[in-house]
């Protein structure tokens, strides 16, 4: 009887020892566990205070000037900027639902412009500088935004000079309208207007082959891209742009408002 009661005895305390080693087993994992929380609480709170966003809204218009041996694409860009950390996004989202709109933390505007022959693409990017139309005569490219007139030189603008002034614009009496129309001679230049209104796909010769350029619009017109293929390669694209406020990337942030350069057109 008295080697039952001890069986039984040490039989409840082997029972009482596993209970005890399960709970003390279970706070421990229950332990790891809010510390593992209490961590990403805290991970969480310090990237949305200190993680900065970065979010763009830009856009191109285009002008094209071609004769049968060259082709320049001469595209206006504009961009505005905004850094915010998460909480500053999510606060500044408030006013927006109403209307209310932030004061940008950057912007700004340049020309990109493109030299396309039938065997290679240029690119030439001039920060803070934007003109209404582009006037071919001779074998200069004039360029004028209503004040004073300028001209294309092989990377850069630089002004015209008195006598040219008053060849292109004074004599004719220029008005921007009526040197923003198309126009179409397949022994001299020709010029194309208003980017967002070519065809999806056109075609240039230049150097007796054809070159084309496509034009794509998507999200209701607010986002663009256009492409260009030569003789016997494959598209590439040179410019991207959209009108509507989306997250970009640190880099291309920066470099979109330190260049005035889409990081979007990949001609080098």
């Amino acid at each position: 009887m008295l080697t039952q009661a001890r069986k039984a005895v040490y039989k409840a305390r082997a029972c009482a020892i596993s209970v005890l080693s399960v709970t003390t087993l279970a706070y421990k994992n229950n332990k790891s566990i809010v510390q593992a929380v209490t961590v990403l609480v805290i991970v969480a709170i310090v990237m949305a205070l200190f993680t900065e966003l970065h979010f763009l809204e830009d856009w191109v218009g285009g002008v094209l000037v071609w004769n049968p041996d060259e082709a320049y694409l001469f595209s206006g860009w504009s961009g505005t900027g905004y850094r915010r950390s998460l909480v500053g996004f999510l606060a500044a989202l408030v006013p927006a639902y109403f209307g209310a709109s932030a004061r940008p933390d950057e912007s700004r505007h340049s020309t990109i412009v493109f030299r396309i022959t039938s065997s290679r693409v240029e690119r030439y990017i001039v920060p803070d500088v934007g003109f209404r139309a582009y006037i071919p005569k001779g074998n200069t490219i004039y360029a004028w935004d209503g004040g004073p007139l300028w001209k294309w030189a092989k990377d850069h603008f630089e002004r015209s000079t008195p006598e040219e002034e008053r060849e292109v614009i004074e004599v004719p009496k220029a008005t921007l309208f009526s040197v923003g129309k198309d126009i179409s001679d397949p022994k001299g230049w020709s010029v194309r207007n208003s980017l967002t209104e070519w065809s999806a796909k056109s075609q240039v010769d230049l150097g007796g082959k054809p070159t084309f350029l496509y034009v794509a619009l998507s999200d209701s017109n607010r986002e663009i891209s256009v492409d260009v293929q030569l003789p016997g390669r494959e598209r590439e694209r040179i410019l991207r742009a959209k009108s509507k406020l989306h997250l970009v990337g640190k880099q291309e942030y920066e470099q979109a408002f330190r260049e005035g350069n889409p990081s979007s057109a990949s001609v080098k």
